[in-house]
């Protein structure tokens, strides 16, 4: 007796083609994760409009300070320690132009504040390359 296909399987698969990154080479960005105290890759480099999700291996809290331009908005994002919780998700703009950079810091919730690198506004000393999905074409297709 053959068997059926199973008619949910099937539109389940169709809503889920061309899911897979919007826009790009197709491959997901696999994330930035903090060990030690420092994130890897730096720099990172996503496509517009790519989920950046931040994983977080050690038994710290830790916050994210973001830099725009130079400029560290008065908000940051709670990373915390390595456990069910210990992830965060952030996104590309999808409007950012090719080779926009953020730049960011990764710092302990229990530093103080005199061992810091430096003042919120000095930049951070780690970076997110944004790249236009054109771009990311274009370089997938060289090869």
């Amino acid at each position: 007796m053959k068997a059926k296909a199973n008619k949910n399987s099937k539109s389940e698969e169709k809503n889920h083609k061309g899911k897979k990154h919007k826009e790009g080479s197709g491959t997901p960005f696999p994330g930035i994760t903090v060990t030690g105290g420092i994130p890897s890759p730096n720099p990172a480099s996503v496509t517009t409009g790519e989920a950046i999700p931040f994983a977080n291996t050690d038994a710290t809290d830790y916050y994210i300070q973001l830099f725009v331009n130079g400029n560290h908005p008065a908000v940051d994002v709670f990373l915390p320690k390595s456990s069910a919780m210990g992830t965060v998700t952030l996104m590309a703009d999808p409007d950012a132009t090719n080779g926009t950079h953020c730049t960011y810091n990764v710092i302990a919730t229990t530093q103080s504040k005199a061992a810091k690198t430096g003042p919120p506004a000095t930049g951070g000393s780690h970076v997110i390359v944004i790249t236009s999905s054109v771009a990311a074409k274009a370089k997938a297709a060289a090869g």
